[in-house]
């Protein structure tokens, strides 16, 4: 499949949200007819949330609460931070409707919980509808993605302060970390980054114990912004019985930052079983296939173990 050159575009943290509280008073959740509009509060997101998910549940680590009368979905828990929010505002931004993501209306810290306001897409995820899709569409949905994802590569970091981190040059938050011993970053290269990531995020000293495998991952791959989680659960296209059919937008983007290349399709990949015909025939048409999968696989496996 053919690249089309496009121009890069700079994402610097500087020009990043970074109040706790922020409300975007311009988004189309407050311009659109019929208003007044008031986003819920975060008693009133909780408040919903019981109801939608039909028991109370006073410690969240991560729930979606509907509005759909408000064309709304809140994100809240305890594991969000607004850097989701500060993504879906700068791809939207910078990138426009190049790389779908739902629009960020506005987010919040209450307590220990952050809350993402953002658009409700109306769609179903490509993991509902894939088994109902022809060869052809299956095709159309790689392709769509492919476009997409080199839109998304696009963004580049300055020139001057490379790094790996999440968007706001803080500690990753893949979810591959989460039990790691020592902070996953920021890391001020791919090198460092993976003298850490070979270690099991144990912090040891690469020297102390040398693992054949740490020269199976580049260090000389660019750093590119990754989404992460590029499972079918979080492409979310046009509804059944709609054609043709659309990618209308990528989701959840709790896990993405500054990354080495080849991170978005060990993680893709690594997200479905191997055998599974959307790691082996359709990841490969809309990411770059790696051969450092293996030395990555093998490395993942102690942040499990």
């Amino acid at each position: 499949m053919t690249s089309i050159p496009r121009d890069p575009v700079r994402l610097s943290v500087s020009i990043l949200p970074s109040d706790e509280r922020k409300i975007f008073q311009d988004s189309s959740f407050f311009t659109r007819g019929g208003g007044p509009h008031t986003l819920p509060s975060p008693a009133q997101v909780r408040a919903a949330a019981d109801v939608q998910e039909n028991k109370k549940v006073p410690f969240r680590q991560s729930i979606a609460v509907r509005f759909p009368s408000l064309n709304l979905i809140v994100k809240y828990g305890n594991m969000i931070t607004n850097a989701e929010g500060q993504c879906l505002w700068a791809i939207r931004h910078l990138l426009h409707n190049a790389v779908p993501v739902p629009e960020v209306y506005g987010w919040c810290r209450d307590g220990n919980d952050v809350f993402i306001y953002m658009e409700m897409i109306h769609g179903d995820t490509l993991e509902q509808r894939w088994d109902g899709l022809t060869a052809e569409e299956k095709l159309e949905v790689c392709q769509q993605l492919h476009g997409i994802m080199e839109n998304l590569r696009r963004l580049e970091q300055d020139s001057g302060a490379k790094f790996i981190g999440n968007i706001n040059r803080k500690p990753l938050l893949d979810i591959l970390f989460a039990g790691a011993r020592h902070t996953p970053g920021p890391f001020p290269s791919i090198s460092s980054f993976h003298d850490y990531f070979h270690t099991g995020g144990k912090g040891s000293s690469p020297s102390s114990s040398p693992d054949p495998y740490r020269v199976s991952l580049p260090d000389n791959v660019p750093i590119t912004f990754t989404h992460s989680d590029l499972h079918r659960s979080n492409i979310i296209v046009t509804p059944a019985g709609m054609h043709p059919v659309r990618v209308l937008a990528l989701i959840d983007w709790h896990q993405s930052g500054w990354l080495p290349a080849y991170w978005e399709y060990c993680k893709a990949s690594f997200s479905s079983p191997h055998e599974d015909k959307w790691v082996t025939e359709c990841v490969p048409k809309f990411l770059e296939k790696w051969e450092c999968y293996e030395a990555w696989s093998y490395f993942q496996m102690a942040y499990w173990i």
